[in-house]
């Protein structure tokens, strides 16, 4: 089934997810404790391993599509990879909320810096190692992916636990389907790293791609342009994604008057923050005449916005 929350009123008989039970025990050892989450294409769950007595995550991807496939081979990937940078910690960790849940519970749903300081160097090293040990291109980093690692400390598993034990989560019976309502982690005491994780859209393998990536408002201008793209994706990636969580607000204007996204707009706002291309960069690729003349000036179908990157640290911190 799909048992994505966003599907709680909507039926549906196409299903792409396995039915998951609360209670359900997979391969005689791992028993469903309670949803952790969803993304768009999977779900996470809280088991109890009942032969190791500790707690792993479960997680439920959509079935046979080139995601899962994406996701499978990076990790058989991963594995194969031995490193010696200290600062690397990926998906095989055990964790609590994302940066994007916390970023939710804080004052303005901002991180304060020295909390982002913290968290940077790690999700660098991640990076660091993606791009240099294993050759990898995440491609789709965004506060949702990037969650904190749960320690020594596993009070707020057994809260969880206990919390759906004595009080269990709202769910919806859908023929012989039941969707469960995501019961989220508490805050520790002790937050741990960072972890990089979902490696649903990661390359690797191939020197240069061209298919899309990314989340709309975090694309690369290559990427916009549809021209070959490579690791340096991930950085730009980085770069918009930290002004996010920092500012509470997207660098970029990237959706036109019907709330839909546009290149064009997006385009735009980045040659308002940073200036126009480098016009030997243009004059590679012919796709960038949908956006700039032979002389590299904005020939675009909207106009440039009035705006610096100075006006919009300004805005953020009122």
């Amino acid at each position: 089934m799909s048992i994505s929350s966003r599907r709680k009123i909507g039926t549906g008989t196409n299903w792409t997810f396995y039915p998951v039970r609360i209670g359900e025990v997979f391969q005689s050892r791992y028993q469903v404790l309670g949803k952790l989450g969803y993304g768009s294409r999977s779900t996470a769950w809280l088991c109890c391993d009942l032969r190791g007595h500790k707690y792993v995550t479960l997680k439920v991807r959509e079935r046979d599509t080139p995601t899962i496939r994406r996701e499978l081979a990076a990790y058989k990937h991963l594995n194969t990879i031995s490193t010696r940078n200290p600062g690397v910690l990926l998906y095989m960790s055990l964790f609590g909320m994302s940066m994007e849940t916390l970023r939710q519970l804080l004052p303005g749903r901002k991180l304060p810096e020295s909390l982002l300081k913290a968290f940077l160097p790690h999700l660098l090293h991640a990076l660091d190692f993606l791009h240099t040990d294993a050759k990898m291109i995440h491609a789709d980093l965004q506060a949702f992916n990037v969650h904190l690692k749960i320690e020594e400390d596993e009070t707020i598993l057994q809260e969880f636990e206990a919390g759906e034990l004595s009080s269990p989560g709202p769910r919806k019976i859908d023929g012989d389907r039941i969707i469960y309502e995501s019961r989220g982690l508490k805050w520790p005491k002790d937050p741990g790293r960072p972890v990089l994780c979902d490696f649903g859209e990661a390359r690797f393998g191939e020197k240069t791609c061209t298919d899309e990536i990314q989340p709309h408002v975090y694309r690369a201008p290559e990427v916009i342009l549809g021209i070959s793209w490579t690791y340096s994706a991930d950085i730009w990636n980085v770069g918009v994604m930290i002004w996010d969580i920092f500012e509470n607000k997207h660098l970029f204007n990237t959706h036109d008057g019907n709330d839909k996204y546009s290149s064009l707009q997006h385009m735009a706002g980045m040659v308002a923050v940073l200036g126009l291309p480098p016009l030997d960069y243009l004059r590679r690729y012919e796709t960038s005449r949908e956006y700039f003349d032979d002389t590299g000036a904005w020939k675009g179908a909207v106009e440039i916005p009035n705006l610096s990157l100075e006006d919009s640290e300004r805005a953020a911190e009122r």
